[in-house]
């Protein structure tokens, strides 16, 4: 990676500063806050999906994002992609620097951790957990006099991912799906109850100023076919 312009957001470390100055090989748009609406509602349907046929029995309208939060701007979507590996590539084609925070890493870690906990659960069942099945996660929303609060009671280890063991692939399948974790919501103002998915991961690149930057984002999503009265 060549020597870059220095920047007020990070601190860089020149690693080939005798690299020549190529053609960016990567495409920037303007940056965006947020990803789109339907990008972790992707994710959902992907997760309730038996296989990629079975998507086609998912509606977007049957689901509603009703918050998102991310760690910063992007300028190219991941597509589903893996949005580390991608800035790696940017950064290596283009002779740039990439920028990683502990909290890239640890994500990419714990999603693939996760997929080799939820293939082998049985296996991994009793160092895990202490309790047979599954049991629920429940988030339970009362009215309390003055203000309103929430109990979170449960255990829940629902995460995705497709965890590559060939020796070699093409660059297309080098994927890090959504983080997924469904959860029975119950609203004492409404009283009703629905499912909703904690969903989240990697979903863009932000591309800017000679360097390259994974960016995550989280978001709560309501399935709009499950609403029923509590009773």
């Amino acid at each position: 990676m060549s020597a870059c312009a220095a920047n007020e957001r990070f601190h860089t470390v020149v690693i080939r500063g005798d690299l020549p100055t190529i053609e960016k090989q990567y495409s920037a748009d303007i940056p965006t806050d947020l990803p789109p609406a339907d990008h972790w509602i992707r994710g959902v349907i992907d997760y309730l999906a038996s296989d990629r046929w079975d998507r086609n029995n998912f509606e977007n309208d049957q689901f509603k994002v009703q918050h998102t939060i991310s760690n910063g701007p992007y300028t190219s979507p991941a597509y589903g992609g893996h949005a580390i590996f991608r800035a790696y590539l940017s950064a290596y084609n283009s002779h740039e620097d990439i920028v990683l925070s502990p909290d890239d890493l640890w994500l990419m870690i714990t999603i693939y951790f996760a997929k080799y906990a939820n293939d082998n659960a049985e296996k991994l069942r009793h160092l895990l957990v202490n309790h047979d099945g599954k049991i629920k996660l429940t988030i339970e929303q009362v009215q309390p006099d003055p203000e309103s609060w929430t109990q979170l009671t449960g255990w829940f280890l629902q995460l995705c991912y497709e965890l590559h063991t060939k020796t070699s692939c093409n660059i297309r399948e080098i994927t890090l799906h959504s983080v997924v974790a469904p959860v029975e919501f119950e609203s004492e103002y409404t009283d009703e109850k629905k499912t909703c998915y904690v969903v989240g991961g990697f979903h863009g690149v932000e591309s800017r100023d000679e360097w390259h930057k994974p960016v995550m984002s989280l978001a709560v999503i309501d399935d709009l076919s499950t609403i029923t009265k509590r009773k």
